[in-house]
C-alpha cells in the first residue's frame, strides 16, 4: 500500500481519531494512577495532614498524558511532521509502559477496567506498524534526514517521561525485594474449610449489633467497650486471671480495609475479600508487596490461611511474639451474602495449637446478625437479672449488647459499669469511664456518683 505525498490515507486518519479519543477519555475520566495517591495517603497514617505533593503527582501525570494524546491526535489528523516524530516514539512506548505498569501494580483485570489503558494496546500496535511504513513517512512529508539533533534530545526526554510508570514499578519492586520480608515469593495461602459445629462445652453465644459469635469462657472479662461516631464499635475481652493469660478483640476493619475497598474499587476487584486475597497471593506487584510489608510484622508465621464457612469467609494470620511468649491470630471476616460489612477478630494466646483451635471455633460460629436498638430494653432487663443472681459474665455480655445497640440511653452504660466494677481493676477502669459517661448525660445521676466514689481514684489520679 502506498500513498502520494499530501494524500491522507484512511489508516492514519483512523489512528489520529483513536489517539484523539484516548485523550478525550483521559481528560474526562480520572486517570488510573489517581488512586495511587489515595492509597499512599491512607498508608501514611496521617489523613488529617495536607496531602503531600508526591501524592498529587500521579493524577497530574495522568492528566498531562491525556493532554499529550489529545494534542497528538490533532497533529496526526492534520499530518504535522512533529506528530509523526512524536507518535512513533510515544505511542509504542505508551503501549509498553502504561498497560504493563498498571497490570503489574494491580493485575490485568485493572487494564480491562480502564478504557484508556485498554485502548492503548491496539493503538500502540497500530502506531508501531504504521510509522514503520515508508508511505506514511511520505504522507507526513518527512524527508530522509529524519530527526535533527535537537529533535532526538526532545523525543528521548519525552519517551523517558512516558516510560516513568514502568520505571516506577521496577524501582519499587527492587526496593521492596531489598527491604521487606517475603516481598514477592510469599508462600501460597493455605485453604481451610470451616465445619458447622453445634453447641460446644465451655462456650456461650454473644450477640452484639450486627455480629454474633460463640465465645469461650476463657474470655469472660469485658476490658473495653467503645462506640465510634460512625456507628462502628469495638470490644475487648480477656481471661479472668489477666490479659497475660489471653485476650480477644472484635473491631471494625481499620483504615487499611477501608482503603482496600475504596482505593481499589475501580481496578476490577469485585469485593474487599478479592483484594485481600490478591495482597496475600500476588507475587509480582510491588504495590501488593508494599501492602504486605505494612500489614505483616516480622513476627508473622507464613503461610496465611484462608477460611471458608457456611456464612463467612476470610483470612487468618498468625504471629509469634517470642519476647512476650505469646501467639496472636488476626482474622478478617467477610459475610458471604455480599454485604460490605467486615469484622476483625484478634485473639492472643500462650499456646499456638489451642489458640488456633479457639480461633476456628469462634469463626465457625460467626453470623453477621445481632440485636438492634429495639432489642436494647430486653437485653438490659436480662443483664439486670443476671447481675442480681451473681452471673457477672452473662450480665456483662447482655448489658454490652444493650449499650452498643443503644448507647444514648444512660442506664445501659450505668448498669454495664456496675457489672464491670465487680471484675477487678481492669473492669474498674471500664466502670469509671462508663460512670463518667452517665454523669455527662445525667449530671445528677446518684447511682453513678456513688459507684465512682466506691471505686476510688484510678492510679495516678488525685482523690
Amino acid at each position: 500500500m502506498s500513498a502520494a505525498a499530501g494524500k491522507k490515507s484512511l489508516a492514519v486518519t483512523l489512528l489520529g481519531i483513536a489517539v484523539l479519543g484516548l485523550g478525550v477519555i483521559g481528560l474526562f475520566d480520572p486517570p488510573a494512577l489517581q488512586s495511587v495517591g489515595r492509597i499512599a495517603k491512607a498508608l501514611s497514617f496521617a489523613p488529617s495532614e495536607p496531602e503531600p505533593l508526591a501524592f498529587r503527582c500521579p493524577p497530574a501525570y495522568g492528566t498531562g498524558a491525556a493532554v499529550l494524546f489529545f494534542t497528538m491526535g490533532i497533529g496526526l489528523l492534520a499530518r504535522r511532521r512533529w506528530a509523526w516524530r512524536a507518535g512513533r516514539i510515544v505511542l509504542p512506548a505508551s503501549l509498553v509502559s502504561w498497560p504493563l505498569g498498571i497490570a503489574v501494580l494491580f493485575g490485568w483485570q485493572a487494564v480491562l477496567a480502564f478504557p484508556t489503558l485498554l485502548g492503548l494496546i491496539p493503538v500502540g500496535v497500530a502506531a508501531a506498524f504504521l510509522f514503520s511504513r515508508p508511505w506514511v513517512r511520505e504522507e507526513f512529508a518527512v524527508g530522509k534526514a529524519g530527526f535533527s539533533r535537537l529533535s532526538r534530545v526532545l523525543l528521548a526526554g519525552l519517551a523517558g517521561a512516558v516510560l516513568l510508570p514502568l520505571v516506577f514499578v521496577v524501582g519499587v519492586r527492587i526496593a521492596a525485594g531489598a527491604f521487606q520480608p517475603h516481598p514477592f515469593f510469599v508462600p501460597p495461602v493455605r485453604e481451610v474449610v470451616l465445619s458447622a459445629e453445634g453447641e460446644i462445652a465451655g462456650y456461650r453465644r454473644v450477640d452484639l449489633p450486627g455480629f454474633s459469635f460463640r465465645l469461650p469462657w476463657d474470655f469472660s472479662v469485658v476490658d473495653g467497650v467503645y462506640r465510634a461516631p460512625d456507628e462502628g464499635w469495638s470490644v475487648y475481652l480477656s481471661h479472668p486471671e489477666g490479659r497475660d493469660k489471653g485476650w480477644l478483640m472484635v473491631s471494625p476493619w481499620g483504615d487499611v480495609g477501608s482503603l482496600l475497598r475504596d482505593g481499589f474499587g475501580r481496578f476490577g476487584y469485585k469485593s474487599g475479600h478479592d483484594i485481600e486475597r490478591a495482597i496475600h497471593e500476588n507475587r509480582w506487584s510491588p504495590l501488593f508487596a508494599a501492602l504486605r510489608g505494612a500489614l505483616y510484622p516480622s513476627e508473622v508465621i507464613f503461610p496465611v490461611e484462608s477460611f471458608d464457612g457456611e456464612r463467612t469467609r476470610g483470612f487468618v494470620t498468625t504471629a509469634h511474639y517470642a519476647d512476650q511468649g505469646r501467639f496472636s491470630y488476626w482474622a478478617a471476616i467477610y459475610p458471604k451474602d455480599g454485604r460490605s460489612s467486615v469484622r476483625n477478630l484478634t485473639i492472643s494466646s500462650k499456646e499456638r495449637v489451642s489458640g488456633k483451635e479457639v480461633v476456628y471455633r469462634v469463626l465457625s460460629s460467626v453470623e453477621f446478625r445481632g440485636p438492634s436498638k429495639g432489642d436494647a430494653p430486653r437485653l438490659h432487663e436480662e443483664g439486670r437479672a443476671a447481675l442480681e443472681r451473681g452471673d457477672i459474665a452473662e450480665a456483662q455480655f447482655k448489658l454490652m449488647g444493650a449499650y452498643l445497640a443503644d448507647p444514648h440511653t444512660p442506664e445501659h452504660g450505668f448498669l454495664l459499669a456496675k457489672a464491670a466494677a465487680r471484675t477487678g481493676e481492669r473492669g474498674a477502669r471500664l466502670a469509671r469511664r462508663l460512670a463518667n459517661e452517665t454523669l455527662k448525660a445525667v449530671p445528677d445521676h446518684k447511682g453513678a456518683r456513688e459507684l465512682l466514689k466506691g471505686l476510688g481514684p484510678e492510679d495516678g489520679e488525685k482523690p
